[in-house]
């Protein structure tokens, strides 16, 4: 699929928003994932309407069709963006001369910072898991879910090894931990309703990043 500028017909116009694309202009594609982001994020839901993501980018709607082929493809191309950069980083904190602690640490403190920023992935990660076939539930699961998982086995390995780490079940753990980083955006009516009306802003972040740090590492940590 053509994914450059040069490429776009030149029947569809172009018409991305100065005020939307900070001090640089966006492609248009760019500009239509950032809107679906921004679009989710703000309202809490995956209920966005093509219309509305292209009109928040200030772009054609038929770009959608054009760049991603229907909404699901955009959604895809989402997610993509949203982790793929992630998993790179990852990848090298795994490969890295940090220890075993450092790298459990500064991969909670990652995850965190993600669904911060995208409030909305693991609802959607989990609808085109359930949308897809089989085939490509796969695919999905094999680039965006597993390498997390098989680098948080290495890590738990590393630190067995080292002694730092008590012997965790890396399927336990995976779970333990993606559920401890994500509850709070993914229930975040409850710091509203339930704690009366906690901002979900970056302090909260932060002190969130060290609560959760230290549950986690206090679990795995071998003790006398």
């Amino acid at each position: 699929m053509r994914t450059g500028e040069d490429d776009v017909p030149k029947s569809v116009t172009l018409r991305v928003d100065a005020a939307s694309t900070s001090t640089q202009r966006l492609s248009a594609r760019d500009a239509l994932l950032q809107a679906a982001g921004e679009l989710m994020n703000e309202r809490e839901t995956l209920e966005i309407s093509l219309s509305e993501i292209a009109g928040r980018a200030q772009v054609n709607s038929a770009l959608v069709k054009y760049y991603f082929g229907n909404k699901q493809g955009l959604q895809l191309a989402l997610l993509e963006r949203d982790v793929g950069k992630s998993m790179a980083q990852l990848s090298h904190l795994v490969d890295s001369n940090v220890g075993p602690v450092e790298k459990i640490r500064v991969h909670i403190a990652g995850l965190i910072n993600i669904y911060f920023r995208s409030r909305y992935l693991n609802k959607l990660l989990f609808m085109l898991l359930r949308e897809s076939s089989p085939e490509q539930a796969q695919d999905i699961s094999d680039r965006l879910i597993k390498p997390a998982a098989d680098a948080q086995r290495q890590i738990l390995e590393e630190g067995w090894a080292s002694g730092d780490f008590r012997k965790v079940d890396p399927m336990m753990f995976y779970f333990t931990v993606i559920g401890a980083c994500d509850q709070i955006f993914t229930a975040s009516f409850a710091l509203s309703t339930v704690f009366g009306g906690v901002p979900l802003n970056d302090e909260l972040r932060r002190q969130f990043i060290d609560h959760t740090c230290s549950v986690l590492l206090n679990g795995v940590m071998a003790h006398d």
